[in-house]
């Protein structure tokens, strides 16, 4: 178990692409601060997520690389 307080990571001076699944949340929200997207579409049944992405980088393309 992982506690994460997303609120922070658009202050941390940096452009953040952070996007996770994760358990849902009681409401779904999008707003923008710092420069920063912050979303959660916590109501799906499955699959829930949480995104934090910098608005210069809402284009690239996501790709997993382990």
């Amino acid at each position: 178990h992982v506690v994460l307080d997303f609120q922070r990571l658009p202050m941390l001076g940096k452009p953040i692409w952070f996007d996770a699944t994760c358990g849902s949340y009681v409401e779904d929200f999008e707003y923008t601060v710092n420069g920063h997207w912050v979303r959660a579409d916590g109501n799906k049944r499955f699959d829930s997520s949480l995104r934090v992405i910098h608005t210069s980088r809402r284009n690239e393309s996501y790709e997993m690389s382990f």
